[in-house]
């Protein structure tokens, strides 16, 4: 039978109806790059001239005459919480832990570089023992720091950013790991990228491609889910990149510091409980979803904005975790239904052993459609462009039964 309330199959429950941050502003058009499309899109959104609009990289790096010049020092500044206060007890000259076993290719053995899972990792067996045996270190061991580091990482990959940040504020118990970590978090460079001391961001190439992760939820009441890093170096220009998660969605905000003119591209990341309708550079609509968006950082410019807009996700599976172990996982089992003679079938029968904590009562195993004993939990595989996402939410809701209260 299916999971309860929490079948994965794509027939299943709508959406979660939980706003993403019911605390973020509304207005989303910033004092930034507008044009005919962003007043068109502020005029949708109901964001009039008076509007007060969420601070900006422009009002931030603001100066009063006569000021300093700005410091243009690389560093990273997080909302309130674990991973502010862990950031701000790192010494500038932490040099940043070798990557985890695992997490670097055989060209950058030994060097002390941004860790990351290799292209397809997440769909080999040997990913997910590790996994495995991080989840079980960790629960043995909350404080685990370099059990914590390959769940941060896994989440990560997965796109699993709640997860992911609450894992890298625990790893952070060893300050070097923490500080090879946090560059793939903030800006999010590349896996691979030679890392500078006290986790602040390395110096990229023209052209780099920067995936960031959603900021995690601030502490306190009211305050903006922003994350900022400032002083990027970009080959000999450097950039501030701002991202925040506003009302309606995600927004990135980069700013010319100084140098000559360069090129970045940003992945927007997407936040879980919602799908993205569209996205857009400098207010202008992409005919893509989910491709690196590049903008051209000029002296003199105003900051660019990237920005993917909410709607509400596809009601092929839910959003929420449930509180507890569901009676029918530790009865009956999880099963992951792809189809007999399906090509990932054999990957995916190696990663369900894996998802198997027979120490916890939970066993995952592979069935075809309608072969499943009844019962078990059912996760429906049977289309391609849903599985990354589906894996995704069974390992969080794993990771949760787990891990619970430490």
């Amino acid at each position: 039978m299916p999971f309860g309330p929490y079948a994965l199959d794509d027939a299943g429950p709508g959406p979660s109806t939980a706003r993403p941050d019911d605390r973020a502003p509304r207005a989303v058009v910033v004092g930034a790059r507008r044009g005919l499309t962003g007043l068109l899109l502020a005029a949708l959104a109901g964001v009039g001239p008076q509007a007060t609009a969420a601070p900006t990289l422009q009002t931030l790096t603001a100066q009063a005459p006569g000021a300093a010049p700005v410091d243009l020092e690389a560093t990273l500044e997080f909302p309130s919480g674990p991973l502010r206060d862990a950031f701000a007890a790192l010494g500038k000259d932490v040099e940043a832990a070798l990557p985890l076993e695992g997490f670097a290719s055989v060209t950058n053995a030994g060097r002390r570089v941004a860790p990351g899972l290799a292209e397809g990792a997440l769909g080999r067996g040997a990913t997910w023992t590790q996994w495995r045996t991080a989840l079980l270190a960790a629960r043995a061991r909350s404080d685990d720091a370099r059990a914590r580091a390959t769940l941060a990482l896994v989440a990560l990959e997965q796109g699993r950013y709640r997860d992911a940040n609450a894992h890298l504020a625990r790893a952070a118990a060893e300050p070097a790991l923490l500080a090879s970590l946090l560059p793939r978090f903030v800006p999010g460079v590349p896996a691979g990228t030679l890392l500078a001391r006290g986790a602040r961001p390395p110096k990229l190439a023209d052209g780099a491609v920067l995936r960031p992760a959603l900021p995690p939820v601030p502490i306190v009441e009211g305050e903006r889910r922003a994350v900022r890093a400032s002083g990027i170096e970009l080959g000999a220009t450097r950039f501030d990149l701002l991202l925040s998660v506003e009302h309606e969605g995600v927004q990135a905000e980069l700013k010319h510091l100084s140098g000559p003119a360069a090129r970045v591209a940003i992945v927007l990341p997407r936040v879980e409980d919602y799908g993205v309708g569209a996205e857009y550079v400098d207010w202008d609509k992409q005919a893509t979803i989910g491709a690196p968006l590049a903008v051209e950082l000029r002296p003199g410019e105003e900051p660019h904005v990237l920005f993917a807009r909410f709607e509400p996700k596809d009601p092929a599976w839910p959003t929420r975790l449930p509180d507890e172990l569901p009676a029918s996982v530790a009865e009956r089992g999880v099963w992951l239904v792809l189809g007999e003679r399906d090509p990932e079938r054999d990957a995916y029968a190696s990663i369900a052993r894996e998802l198997t904590l027979r120490e916890l009562g939970i066993e995952c195993g592979i069935a075809a459609a309608g072969s499943a004993p009844p019962g078990g939990a059912v996760v429906d595989l049977a289309r391609p462009e849903t599985r990354a996402e589906k894996l995704a939410w069974l390992v969080s809701a794993l990771e949760r039964f787990v891990l619970r209260g430490r």
